[in-house]
């Protein structure tokens, strides 16, 4: 049970809508969608980890100028991360190097903390 727990308080902090100035934050890189129903907002994350040091995370209903924020996971060396906008869609692509993953890279990856 407490690994569970675990597991979804980790998916609940994945993507966080920051409600003052309606940033969008990629807090950790796990595949999957999520949606923000009262925002209309649905951002998803797209990656290949450990196998490619990267992800794609494209965010939808980016209404007024609102900024996609993105955390580098320190396992990801020489880290580039180019952000685009299109209308209403904000599309963050990261790409770098990495070490295959040891027990203590990976659980950084899933457990860092945002430096904001």
């Amino acid at each position: 049970m407490r690994g569970r727990r675990t597991i979804c308080e980790c998916f609940l902090n994945a993507v966080t809508l920051r409600r003052s100035d309606g940033a969008i934050r990629s807090n950790f890189l796990i595949p999957g969608r999520c949606v923000f129903e009262d925002a209309g907002i649905a951002v998803e994350i797209g990656m290949d980890y450990p196998n490619a040091a990267g992800a794609v995370i494209r965010a939808t209903g980016m209404r007024d100028g609102r900024e996609l924020q993105v955390r580098v996971p320190a396992a990801i060396r020489e880290a580039k991360l180019d952000i685009a906008r299109e209308g209403d869609a904000v599309t963050a692509r990261l790409e770098g190097k990495s070490d295959t993953p040891s027990r203590r890279r990976t659980a950084a990856v899933c457990c860092g903390t945002a430096p904001w």
